[in-house]
């Protein structure tokens, strides 16, 4: 019954089209790194300068995508012995991206050759008075395009029209990691030694993708299911240290525990102090230095969700919960840019609009900017170009920075764009049933089948099920802060009983009744305890059942 249902979840979400097999089963098979349009003239390059002892330096980015790639390369060119210099920009003295001041500064140091991870795509003004200046850069970048191409080396994305790659939605580290693939082939060597290099770094792709919020399938589904096992290895020390501070010693780390517990440590650093925290991190080999430097990023970590917590007090403050605005676009000084992201993501959750969080320093507003279904942010974003000084994401998250003077007619304009493009679209949350089953079905070996989809992410998330006309029976506030809801359901027809756990819900407690029916919409869970294996519903919504 379980891998029958296990088997409607997946034509259900993909049809006929799915090659089940490969999607359960499937081998470590990656697509040729050739076809990643520029990658021969950028191992060219690359070869060009290893055999004339060129001085390289990394350009990486301070979020976990861009220091996990950053990390990779330089492992790469460690397991080559050649040595090179990194440079990750500091947020809020450089911001996102390649700067003339910065680029100057590694040039007038030695450097010849530049490789940017995770950035660069949309820096094509920067990037040609560079090469102009004598300084060879090589992109590789995973971000949407700009207007035009940066003019230099080589440009990997597999997002231009033109790259045959089939694998376009790669994280930065995943185009990285193409990189190191094709460069190892250009270059050549013990076969097995490569092999060797090639698996043991898979955590940093692992980690980066999973952080990154691409999609969870096709070639980054790979790369996140074979990267975890390395993961769980643990034979890489900072990550290691970081699951142990964060009480993770024992138990097997999934994707989730990488999105909720790895990669916020990781990104505290880049969001109050500086990303080389991070980046020294992932490839410490001391034991007590390891463990300094992931207690230090924990402490970053619950600092920053402490500054979350009090911006988002200030701006509920600030909003009209009464006549909610098309966008939410607020700016301060005292909000530091590092975690205006996570505020504007929260706003997003809660309200259904998009948002544009921002920070002041100085004559300049740098923010962060979340979207809704449907709605292209960074189309959103160049329709009020004229005021940005620069720009640049995805689809559903961006980045931006605007001189002070102009902030305003900034926010005027997005609002007007906003409220044009959201008379098209429904930015209500919509919530897709993967299936409805019976209370008989709902245990131990039905979560054990559903998990044989994982990893679970964006495009391939954990099974959202709904369990129709259950009784409740039980009710009770839970938590040290009493913000958790359990209830506790019955179905009658079978006398199944069933717990269901409703997270930060404890406000709807009084809207229940007992003895009465209700659906429930929920994610099949497992939890642990001292030895004991149980499985509850992880709820996500429920209503008053209209089955008769």
């Amino acid at each position: 019954m379980t891998d029958n249902i296990v088997s409607a979840i997946l034509w259900n979400r993909y049809g006929e089209t799915l090659d089940v097999d490969e999607f359960l089963h499937g081998d470590f098979n990656l697509f040729d790194p050739f076809l990643m349009m520029d990658m021969s003239r950028a191992t060219r390059r690359i070869k060009q300068a290893i055999d004339n002892k060129e001085k390289i330096t990394i350009f990486g980015d301070y979020d976990v995508d861009g220091v996990t790639a950053t990390a990779l390369l330089v492992e790469l060119f460690d397991f080559l012995e050649y040595p090179v210099d990194v440079h990750i920009p500091d947020r809020y003295e450089e911001g996102y991206g390649l700067k003339l001041s910065s680029l100057r500064e590694i040039r007038e140091g030695g450097t010849d050759l530049v490789i940017t991870v995770d950035c660069g795509i949309r820096d094509e003004k920067v990037i040609d008075k560079m090469q102009a200046e004598g300084l060879d850069i090589i992109v590789t970048d995973h971000h949407n395009l700009g207007d035009k191409l940066p003019d230099c080396q080589a440009v990997l994305n597999p997002k231009r029209p033109q790259c045959e790659y089939p694998e376009k939605n790669l994280a930065g580290v995943g185009v990285a990691y193409v990189l190191a693939r094709g460069l190892l082939a250009e270059l050549g060597g013990d076969e097995k030694k490569i092999e060797w290099w090639l698996k043991w770094n898979l955590d940093l792709v692992a980690v980066g993708t999973i952080a990154d919020m691409v999609p969870l399938t096709g070639e980054n589904r790979t790369l996140v299911k074979y990267g975890l096992i390395v993961v769980n290895r643990r034979s890489r020390i900072g990550i290691r240290k970081l699951l142990s501070v964060a009480g993770k010693e024992r138990g097997e780390i999934t994707a989730r525990d990488v999105a909720y517990v790895i990669a916020p440590r990781l990104n505290a650093a880049g969001r109050l102090n500086h990303a080389m925290n991070a980046f020294n991190l992932l490839l410490e080999k001391g034991e007590l230095e390891a463990e300094f430097l992931a207690k230090n990023l924990d402490s970053n970590n619950t600092r920053r969700q402490e500054l979350t917590s009090e911006i988002l007090l200030q701006v509920y403050t600030m909003i009209n919960q009464n006549d909610l605005p098309p966008a939410v676009v607020l700016a301060d000084k005292k909000w530091p840019c590092g975690v205006v992201g996570l505020v504007s993501s929260r706003i997003v959750e809660k309200y259904h609009r998009p948002a544009f969080i921002a920070g002041i320093e100085g004559d300049m507003v740098r923010g962060s900017v979340r979207s809704v279904p449907g709605l292209n942010i960074v189309q959103i974003l160049g329709m009020a170009r004229d005021e940005l000084q620069n720009y640049g994401g995805h689809d559903m998250a961006a980045g931006y920075s605007v001189p002070l003077s102009a902030w305003d007619r900034f926010q005027k304009k997005i609002r007007k764009c906003v409220a044009e493009k959201m008379k098209q679209i429904d930015p209500r949350k919509k919530i897709s049933i993967d299936i409805q089953v019976e209370a008989a079905v709902i245990n131990m070996k039905l979560w054990q089948s559903i998990n044989f989809l994982a990893p679970f992410g964006v495009d391939n998330q954990e099974p959202v099920m709904l369990l129709a006309a259950a009784k409740l029976r039980d009710k009770k506030v839970i938590g040290r802060d009493m913000n958790h809801l359990k209830l506790n359901f019955i179905k009658a027809t079978s006398g199944r009983a069933m717990e269901g756990l409703w997270w930060s819900n404890a406000s709807f407690n009084d809207r229940f009744q007992l003895e009465k029916e209700y659906d429930i919409l929920f994610r099949l869970e497992m939890n642990e305890y001292r030895g004991n294996q149980n499985v509850y519903l992880n709820i996500i919504d429920v209503r008053e059942s209209k089955t008769k």
